[in-house]
């Protein structure tokens, strides 16, 4: 499973906000149901999954992989603190678009609204199978609540 954070925004100054009422637009009913907690966002679940942060469009414009780190409610915004993994190359949107199945984005307004989704897809494993990977290394590192592996990859585009 992933986060996919979709703004027109910098992603390179580490911090965001997003509107409460874009929450889980373009998420499967199930999976917005189980990262929701006495109906609101469960932050805690959902800093368990790696990030998709994103611009809006479908061109040159970049992508990068990450972790949201921390959150504050600030009236009907959320406000994100995230770490970009730059040990994961960015990424092009046209390069998303042309393997948005993979990414479970199908709908093409997806890239062109402000919102943050959970899709149910590895995101590790679907850039190592769409982008020609050229090597992989795995990384281990343990949080408070649970150990986990993380699949870092290098790819030449």
């Amino acid at each position: 499973m992933f986060n996919l954070l979709m703004r027109s925004a910098d992603w390179n100054i580490n911090k965001a906000e997003m509107p409460l009422e874009r929450m889980f637009e373009y998420t499967e009913k199930h999976l917005a149901a189980y990262f929701t907690t006495e109906g609101k966002p469960n932050f805690d679940w959902l800093f368990q999954h790696p990030c998709l942060f994103m611009d809006e469009g479908i061109m040159d414009e970049v992508a990068h992989v990450g972790r949201v780190t921390r959150h504050r409610i600030s009236g009907k915004e959320v406000a994100i603190e995230y770490q970009i993994d730059r040990e994961v190359p960015v990424l092009r949107n046209d390069f998303i678009y042309e393997h948005r199945r993979h990414f479970d984005m199908t709908a093409d307004w997806e890239f062109s609204r402000n919102h943050w989704a959970v899709k149910e897809v590895d995101l590790y494993q679907v850039l190592f199978t769409s982008c020609g990977c050229q090597s992989v290394s795995v990384r281990r590192s343990s949080s408070s609540r649970s150990a986990r592996s993380s699949i870092r990859i290098w790819c030449l585009q």
